[in-house]
């Protein structure tokens, strides 16, 4: 941080009021500061005596070894040297008391767990040694946070009333947040949980927590792969109809009190989160094979293809979990908002990154030590794209599940709710074509939730209502070549 903070912090002065003794000191920490800073909490053994040595005891003897050095070059005289040596030093805090913790943010938090996961892999270093680059190994690193949209993001949930309910075993219900920036793909703003940050290294669910996503899973997993393989537009025609008796009930049944309907339009049906339309597309058109594959290659999310759970064998390669989002593993918000920042992206996908370099000193030069760049490739299609934007602008729409999610009618906007089994967990994962957005609400421990409407679309609406002030309006990119056309609603022709 520099000399002028390291004087007030080990010395509580001004630089200029330091004294010779003093600055001898606080240039000999500089060389290793786990040994020789008056707080560092190493111990040494004295090879000669078998002496116990704190740093501070450290600290004098490199002290004493700099103004002899100073002393021998003629920077000071005899006199000097001797007043220097036998000052006692008296450090703004003993050894015995805690330094003031700097509590990092969310996304720094994020930006450390990267890194060293990148150092441990590329260098292969174990994570004790990764751990002691980042915290002593005078390391730069580049960040991509946005610090707008991170503060605006912190505002909001750092209150506890926007997300007040509590379970009835007493939990408080937490939220966490992902925010691409679309134009580059990397990640704008993390907040992990609810609350005031006051301490480090707190569970973060925003990348952390694995929890099933519900209906969100289907743009992923049903619908875009529906079009790119050209078996569906949105004007196909399926029936809102059971798929089978399932212990002699219908099957799937519908969220909320959604009677069956009849003939649907996959528009509507993926405006309403229709879970059987979305099954009925992924059975009898995409099929499970596909999905599976497509959601793991296109979206890099990784799904369970076999896992042995006790007597029984889990699956994601299965009409329920790929139609409406039980999965075995689950997603994290880091994941959704990267894969559905694909839309309004034209199709492309960015691996998210937190940061874009690490680089260290070596003789005097900057090096670079991690090279982390932005890979894209075309995931689907922008025809592709183009329509699931279109059909996720429905699910905003008075027609959809995600109207309270609306914050601006100059601005596109699109996106997916989930609710999963139970009502253990609600998304909502939107975008606008400047960013995109993840969220979740739930229960650390699953308890049903009892909220009024979709909190994780409400929640979604007040960061980026603060985050788009000021943006110019602005609307998701058309594609090549469109017409016009009737349709029929009873063939889809």
């Amino acid at each position: 941080y520099g000399v002028a903070t390291a004087a007030q912090n080990y010395f509580g002065k001004e630089l200029s009021e330091l004294d010779l003794a003093e600055c001898a000191s606080l240039i000999s920490i500089t060389n290793n500061p786990s040994m020789y800073s008056p707080y560092s909490t190493a111990r040494f053994e004295d090879p000669d005596t078998g002496e116990i040595l704190t740093a501070q005891d450290k600290n004098k003897e490199r002290q004493e070894l700099v103004l002899w050095l100073m002393k021998d070059q003629g920077k000071i005289s005899q006199e000097e040297y001797d007043q220097a040596v036998a000052e006692e030093l008296v450090f703004a805090r003993s050894e015995s008391e805690t330094q003031e913790t700097d509590i990092y943010s969310w996304y720094e938090e994020q930006v450390i767990t990267d890194v060293k996961n990148d150092l441990m892999d590329k260098y292969d270093y174990s994570e004790e040694m990764a751990s002691r680059m980042l915290a002593r190994g005078g390391l730069r690193i580049y960040t991509c946070v946005d610090l707008d949209v991170q503060n605006a993001a912190e505002k909001v949930y750092e209150n506890r009333d926007n997300l007040n309910y509590t379970s009835s075993n007493g939990q408080l219900m937490q939220s966490a947040i992902t925010i691409i920036d679309n134009s580059t793909g990397d990640i704008a703003a993390i907040v992990g949980r609810v609350g005031e940050k006051t301490g480090n290294r707190w569970k973060n669910f925003a990348t952390e927590a694995y929890r099933q996503p519900g209906s969100s899973i289907k743009p992923l997993s049903v619908y875009s792969p529906g079009l790119e393989m050209g078996v569906i537009t949105p004007i196909t025609i399926v029936d809102d109809y059971p798929y089978q008796l399932m212990n002699g009930k219908p099957w799937p049944i519908n969220s909320g009190s959604a009677k069956y309907r009849g003939l649907t339009t996959v528009r509507s049906g993926l405006a309403r989160s229709v879970n059987t339309i979305a099954l009925r597309v992924l059975a009898d058109r995409v099929t499970v094979e596909a999905s599976f594959n497509f959601v793991e290659s296109h979206y890099h999310i990784d799904l369970v293809q076999a896992q042995q759970s006790g007597d029984t064998v889990q699956s994601d390669m299965s009409l329920a979990p790929l139609s409406m989002g039980g999965l075995t593993k689950g997603v994290t918000t880091r994941q959704m908002a990267t894969a559905f920042a694909v839309f309004p992206s034209g199709g492309i996908y960015r691996n998210s990154r937190t940061y874009t370099k690490v680089t260290h000193m070596v003789n005097g030069v900057e090096e670079v030590l991690i090279e982390n760049p932005s890979v894209q490739e075309q995931a689907v299609k922008p025809t592709t794209a183009y329509y699931m934007n279109s059909m996720l602008s429905g699910v905003v729409s008075a027609e959809g599940t995600a109207g309270s999610a609306r914050f601006s009618s100059a601005i596109d906007i699109a996106g997916k709710t989930g609710t999963t089994s139970s009502s253990y967990d609600r998304w909502f994962v939107g975008y606008t074509p400047y960013y995109t957005a993840a969220v979740w609400t739930g229960y650390d421990q699953n308890e049903k939730m009892r909220t009024s409407g979709n909190p994780a679309a409400q929640l979604w609406k007040k960061v980026m209502s603060q985050v788009h002030q000021g943006l110019d309006n602005k609307s998701f990119f058309s594609a090549n070549g469109l017409k016009s056309v009737q349709y029929c609603l009873d063939s889809g022709m």
